[in-house]
């Protein structure tokens, strides 16, 4: 079972973004959608897929990676 399962308008209230943001997020691969079987407009996501994709990523430092190169 997929569990709770929530539209992109609750999405991007949940991550604290605009509903554009978010659709780009979704266009950029880092959140599955799901297909509402009641409404086959409504796309719904996992709450957690939303809580990953939002996490923080590591941004590598310019001086380390020129000390990589050398």
């Amino acid at each position: 079972m997929l569990g709770e399962l929530i539209t992109l308008t609750e999405a991007a209230e949940r991550a604290g973004v605009s509903l554009m943001t978010l659709r780009k997020i979704v266009r950029e691969n880092k959140i599955t959608l799901y297909r509402n079987p009641r409404d086959a407009r409504e796309k719904l996501v996992r709450p957690g897929d939303i809580d990953v994709a939002m996490e923080p990523t590591p941004i590598q430092q310019e001086h380390e990676t020129k000390k990589a190169a050398a």
